[in-house]
């Protein structure tokens, strides 16, 4: 009977662990794989310009840190 008792105890310190735990994940977890989604895209469109654009691309274009400030430094006005 104790044993039941000792285990109970020990689910609930358990509980408000987790529940803080998968309270942190869910705020603070979305954040980063939005980040990571942004980033893919941002490589693949310097890997489509650096192969696809008629002119050399330098290196400065290609170190842009958003796609908006990629297109920017390109400077050219049919590619937007």
């Amino acid at each position: 009977m104790r044993e039941y008792f000792r285990l109970k105890n020990r689910n609930k310190t358990w509980q408000p662990i987790l529940s803080a735990l998968l309270i942190f994940c869910l705020l603070f977890g979305s954040p980063f794989l939005a980040g990571a989604a942004e980033n893919a895209a941002l490589a693949e469109v310097k890997e489509l310009i650096n192969e696809y654009y008629v002119d050399p691309v330098s290196e400065q274009v290609l170190r842009a840190s958003s796609i908006k400030q990629l297109l920017e430094r390109l400077d050219d006005p049919n590619t937007q």
